[in-house]
C-alpha cells in the first residue's frame, strides 16, 4: 500500500509474451524496461540476464508454456514520507 509504484507511479513496467516455450521479442522489452529505469533514475537491482533467468525460472515453476503474459513491474519502493 505504501510502495510509491503504487501511490504515485513511481516505477517501470513491461509486459512479455509468452509463446510456444518463447519469451516474443524479449530484447526489446528488456531494453525498453532498462532505457525507462535510467531515464528516470531508478537502479532495477538486478542484470539483464538475471531479469530473464528469473522470467524464465518463474514460468517454468508454473508449468507455463504458451499463451502467457507476463507483467514486470518494478517500482521504486517504500520511500520515506515526510514527518
Amino acid at each position: 500500500v505504501f510502495d510509491s509504484g503504487y501511490l504515485v507511479g513511481d516505477g517501470v513496467w513491461e509486459g512479455v509474451r509468452l509463446h510456444h516455450g518463447v519469451f516474443v521479442f524479449l530484447d526489446q522489452h528488456m531494453d525498453r524496461l532498462f532505457q525507462g529505469a535510467k531515464a528516470i533514475g531508478m537502479d532495477i537491482g538486478l542484470t539483464r540476464q538475471e531479469l530473464i533467468n528469473a522470467l524464465h525460472q518463474t514460468v517454468e515453476a508454473n508449468q507455463m508454456d504458451d499463451n502467457v503474459h507476463v507483467r514486470l513491474i518494478i517500482t521504486c519502493g517504500i520511500k520515506k514520507t515526510p514527518s
